[in-house]
């Protein structure tokens, strides 16, 4: 599939280069091939006008100014039409008399431009352009070679060709290089799609085994009442949740990958939707035998989306709970610093290992896979909160050994406000420093 898709990359980059090239080259030379037309049919003019035409003066070497006169050969023919007999300038010396076979030639010219009806053109037999003027004696016609034009434009051609070929081939080369490096975020993308599905596939089948065995211990067992059952029941409501959450989380990733899913984001007071967000975990810590330690500065405000900021900090203290070792400690932090508002979660309990770091907001990652799944953690919380700090324009940080334990650590900008005259206000109990032990 992404061999085909290069593939289709390349061809699909060559053919608009090549037409462009094709357009461009053969532009080029039509313009060139009226332009030397041009030329020839100006110099025409002006020898026809020049009453002392001759061979060495228009195309000799004199370094002379020729003005419009093309670089070919020309020479002209007065025809006297009532004695029969013509003068050449410029076809032969002066004095020279010409042969049988240069006068059948003449009178062959001669013909063949009276029998044209325009007075200019081109004697393709003779590979010569033609102009003509009536005068009170005959006429007075310019003959002029038209090997320079062919040339000419043959010449451009084949560079032109030339040219082509050898851009056409560089284009190539880029081409090939620029396919590989063009598909390589589809061809990540794929492979997190696959390794997606394989996944979820992977988390719900649990779940759903667990579910259809108790479906079938309840129904093996009909003659028994609901509170005999309940053991079984309470199973299949315990897995049900699971999966909704699942489902759920998984919903909102999609959702967020919408490139038109923005949030609006307003000043929030990160001390109070921090505060709120930690009160929960007071029991949930106390129940688990584990300390929580929440300092939380006063009156810190940021641009954000509120509930996702109150989303952010249960993910992480949700986190840091199930990882954390008996009797840990758990320590959530709100402070400012600068120009930046900082969300600090540390938790002791085993280090993550350097070469996971990296990979733990990928989506179902886990460093301890059968003990995330104890734990009935999915492995798409991590993927969420990286999500939520990037919506919010915040960024987040990793940092664990086993001396100082694990501490993720959440930077977004600080709104400075105005100072304000001090006015005596009652103290708001938890938005000071706050501990829960």
């Amino acid at each position: 599939m992404i061999k085909k898709l290069r593939i289709k990359f390349i061809l699909t980059n060559m053919l608009l280069i090549s037409t462009v090239l094709v357009f461009t080259f053969v532009t080029i030379c039509l313009y060139s091939a009226k332009d030397l037309e041009k030329s020839s049919i100006n110099a025409m003019h002006e020898i026809a006008h020049d009453e002392n035409a001759r061979f060495e003066r228009i195309f000799g070497n004199t370094g002379g100014d020729k003005g419009n006169r093309s670089q070919a050969s020309a020479f002209v023919i007065d025809l006297n039409e009532f004695t029969r007999t013509y003068i050449i300038i410029g076809f032969t010396d002066a004095g020279s008399t010409l042969t049988s076979e240069q006068e059948e030639y003449i009178s062959g010219l001669i013909n063949a431009v009276r029998s044209r009806a325009d007075n200019e053109g081109v004697l393709e037999e003779y590979r010569l352009r033609y102009y003509y003027e009536n005068n009170m004696f005959g006429k007075r016609i310019v003959l002029l070679d038209k090997q320079y034009e062919d040339e000419s434009l043959k010449q451009l051609i084949v560079t032109s060709l030339i040219i082509g070929f050898s851009a056409l081939a560089a284009f190539l080369l880029i081409s090939i290089v620029v396919a590989r490096i063009a598909v390589k975020p589809v061809q990540r993308s794929m492979e997190q799609q696959k390794r997606l599905v394989a996944d979820v596939s992977h988390e719900l089948k649990t779940p759903l085994a667990v579910i259809n065995t108790n479906a079938d211990i309840i129904l093996s067992h009909n003659g028994e009442t609901v509170e005999e059952q309940r053991k079984w029941l309470g199973y299949i409501k315990d897995e049900t949740e699971r999966m909704s959450d699942l489902v759920g989380n998984m919903l909102y990733l999609a959702k967020s990958d919408e490139s038109d899913s923005k949030a609006v984001l307003s000043e929030t007071d990160l001390s109070s939707a921090a505060y709120e967000a930690s009160l929960p975990f007071e029991s949930v810590c106390f129940e688990n035998g584990k300390t929580l330690d929440i300092d939380i500065g006063h009156d810190i405000t940021v641009k954000s989306d509120e509930n996702s900021l109150k989303q952010l900090i249960v993910i992480l203290l949700d986190n840091a709970n199930k990882y954390s070792n008996d009797n840990g400690l758990i320590r959530l932090k709100v402070y400012a610093e600068a120009d930046k508002a900082y969300i600090s979660v540390f938790n002791t309990g085993e280090p993550i290992p350097k070469e996971c770091i990296p990979h733990l907001f990928e989506r179902f990652y886990r460093v301890d896979k059968s003990r995330s799944r104890e734990m009935g953690g999915s492995g798409l919380g991590l993927s969420i909160a990286k999500h939520i700090i990037e919506m919010n324009e915040g960024i987040i940080s990793v940092n664990s050994d086993e001396e100082h334990g694990t501490e993720f650590v959440c930077a977004f900008k600080l709104i400075k406000k105005k100072n304000k005259p001090e006015q005596h206000k009652p103290k708001q109990d938890g938005l000071d420093n706050v501990y829960f032990d």
